[in-house]
């Protein structure tokens, strides 16, 4: 059995990738108690003739361990996975890939960011706790 994330992280970018490698930098430190359970999504949305961002993939510096029987999980750090579109196509397509990247892994949590913040201490999991307890809720928001 391969490694599944709990919950899925995106964030779409236009520029350079400094941004987003500080937003995995900041999801890995203010909630470690969920990095394992993390897998984080960056959408380039076209930026031309930018480096960089193929290194994202190892800023969430991620370790898996398999083990005889096949099952594998991610030991530490977050998994990174990269989308690059041709050209830009604006912050929606980015949103909606990123939804699709969550439903081609099978996932039920599905966040987007804005690349240009960094999260808070136990915001995933104040988050979950939030719409657990508020079934009618299906999105959340913060200031």
């Amino acid at each position: 059995m391969t490694y599944r994330p709990r919950y899925l992280v995106g964030t779409n970018v236009y520029g350079p990738p400094d941004r987003a490698r500080n937003l995995i930098r900041s999801i890995r430190a203010r909630d470690p108690g969920v990095v394992g359970d993390v897998q984080v999504v960056v959408v380039n949305d076209g930026f031309p003739n930018q480096p960089g961002f193929d290194q994202l993939v190892c800023s969430g510096m991620a370790e898996y361990v398999e083990y005889p029987d096949g099952e594998e999980y991610r030991a530490t750090g977050i998994g990174v996975d990269l989308i690059t579109f041709e050209e830009n196509r604006g912050v929606a397509a980015g949103w909606n890939a990123i939804c699709r990247h969550t439903w081609d892994l099978g996932l039920d949590w599905c966040v987007i960011l804005n690349d240009d913040i960094l999260v808070a201490d136990h915001w995933l999991r104040a988050m979950e706790v939030f719409l657990g307890g508020t079934p009618a809720a299906g999105v959340a928001g913060y200031p």
